[in-house]
């Protein structure tokens, strides 16, 4: 039956083959609608036919399938991924919007985004540039950036900060992101770039792009095989809006377009998304819930048997439904009393026992599943019970490597190609009176920059952290600048802004209690040393 549904299905891919050549021949825009959509159905069929909670994750499948067999795939990193991205994308997504694996994301965004970086121009005083040049210019550059950036996107609602979200959580869910920069003059604004973070789906590759070998997964390549990324093809509307349904799609230059991913295999074009590895224990741990809920259902149900000659008669008048073979149904309530077939009649009640073993299954599912994210189980589930003083140092240090990883993928992909973009159009467009002749000659000189990301928010032992930080920069094992970026800060913004307390401090006599304690222990070491010489003097 199956070899001859494969035929028939073989059959009519073939005939609408045909089909769509001949209409191509007469109307290529029409086409390659037909072929688009005919993917679009052969989609649809797949995500609803009984194969597709193994699609893309098979292997759990693959291993319990009775042969032990360890089946791998020996496809290229992009061809598994033409293969299966949709439906781990798409289960990536449903498990965020519907499960606590949405809450394991949206932390991760917290740690990693915070309050926002913080931007800050870094010309520096060189040949041909003075001191008060460069001053002038990071001023003018840092005033017009924070301006720029709080109304940045396309809609000319969301600020940078939002979009750097928007952007970290579409690559924790989709395993990447795409930003376009697009020029947009708006008013009160400085320069015309604006931003839109688009959805991943929409960058596919056009119908009629199919037969194309330079062009993957909606990428385009070269055609001299050097791996040169000419642009990417984006859909323009999302493929599956049901209110404005397109077929069209739009070329983006690859200087006009921020793909940001972290690539697990050489050659990968494409973004795995964070919880690809770990989607079969989710799923597993959907499961447990359901057994843990129907279990605690079941134990309590029962609240009597009663041992009787005639059980029949009385479980049949317990019954309220049948089905359509006219089989009774009788439902399961709390507090029910359950119908025995016995020699003498007697009454007994049951004492339901609670198990522990869904619990536990739970919580070994969902640290294997935090080891699968590389993300603390203490983070994953809030659960900081029985944590040691060690144990918590360890996992803060590990969730604070994992975030500073990303923070560098931030701003090394996303944040200085922005602020780069940034300058060039503040200089294009006159709004710092840095010169464009020069500024094209050596624009590297004008667009360096440091971004700061936001300050670790965790310390196990505040005092003794302080306390190490203050003795390395004593002993020159660390920098002052480091030593304020560690907390989020930059040393200039610090240093001016202490001058200016120091100053206030000064004009309405406040001295801070550290000081003050120095001050009178100096006061007390004065007036022994005074003491000391007048009892000399007198002896004298």
């Amino acid at each position: 039956m199956q070899k001859f549904q494969a035929a028939v299905k073989t059959a009519r891919d073939s005939f609408s083959t045909v089909i769509d050549s001949v209409v191509t021949a007469f109307n290529p825009q029409a086409g390659a609608e037909r072929l688009a959509m005919r993917q679009i159905i052969a989609g649809s069929e797949r995500r609803m036919s009984s194969d597709y909670d193994r699609d893309g994750i098979g292997d759990k499948a693959s291993r319990l399938d009775g042969n032990q067999r360890w089946l791998g795939s020996r496809l290229s990193a992009d061809s598994e991924l033409e293969q299966d991205l949709d439906s781990i994308r798409q289960r990536s997504a449903e498990l965020y919007r519907t499960s606590t694996a949405g809450g394991a994301v949206d932390t991760l965004v917290d740690h990693v985004v915070g309050t926002g970086f913080t931007y800050r121009p870094g010309i520096v005083a060189q040949d041909g540039i003075t001191e008060a040049q460069a001053t002038a210019w990071n001023q003018q550059l840092l005033t017009c950036h924070n301006r720029w950036s709080k109304r940045c996107d396309i809609t000319g609602r969301k600020s940078l900060w939002s979009l750097t979200r928007l952007q970290q959580r579409s690559v924790a869910v989709s395993g990447e992101s795409f930003t376009i920069l697009w020029a947009k003059k708006r008013k009160n604004q400085v320069i015309p770039l604006v931003l839109e973070v688009i959805d991943s789906e929409r960058v596919s590759t056009p119908s009629e792009k199919s037969a194309d070998p330079y062009c993957r997964m909606g990428i385009q390549y070269a055609e001299d095989g050097s791996g040169e990324i000419l642009g990417y093809w984006v859909r323009t509307t999302h493929p599956g809006d049901t209110k404005q349904v397109q077929f069209k799609w739009f070329f983006v230059p690859a200087e006009r377009m921020l793909h940001v991913l972290e690539e697990w295999f050489p050659g990968q074009s494409r973004g795995y998304p964070w919880m690809r590895r770990t989607l079969d224990r989710w799923r597993d741990g959907e499961d447990l819930d359901e057994a843990g809920i129907i279990a605690a259902q079941v134990e309590t149900c029962n609240a009597a048997f009663v041992h009787t000659r005639q059980p029949l008669k009385a479980a049949q008048n317990a019954t309220s439904k049948t089905t359509r073979n006219g089989m009774r149904l009788e439902d399961m309530k709390p507090g029910q009393i359950r119908y025995l077939d016995a020699d003498s009649e007697r009454i007994e009640f049951n004492n339901p026992t609670k198990s522990i073993i869904v619990g536990t299954l739970h919580e070994w599912n969902h640290r294997r599943i935090a080891a699968g994210l590389d993300w603390p189980y203490e983070f994953l589930m809030k659960d900081w019970r029985g944590m040691s003083f060690a144990g918590g140092r360890l996992i803060l240090n590990g969730a604070q490597l994992k975030c500073e990883v990303a923070q560098q993928i931030v701003i090394e992909s996303w944040l200085e190609v922005i602020s780069n973009e940034v300058v060039s159009q503040m200089v294009l467009f006159g709004v710092v009176d840095i010169s464009l002749v020069e500024f094209h000659s050596q624009p590297w000189i004008y667009q360096q920059h440091t971004w700061t990301p936001p300050a670790w928010g965790y310390a196990i032992s505040p005092g003794e952290d302080i306390a190490a930080t203050v003795e390395a920069v004593e002993n020159n094992q660390m920098t002052l600048e480091e030593a304020i970026a560690k907390h989020g800060g930059h040393i200039e913004d610090v240093l001016k802004q202490r001058q200016k307390e120091r100053a206030q401090e000064r004009e309405y006599e406040i001295e801070p209690p550290a000081r003050i304690a120095a001050i009178a222990q100096q006061g007390k070491a004065t007036a022994k040393e005074q003491a000391k010489e007048n009892k000399v003097t007198n002896a004298a």
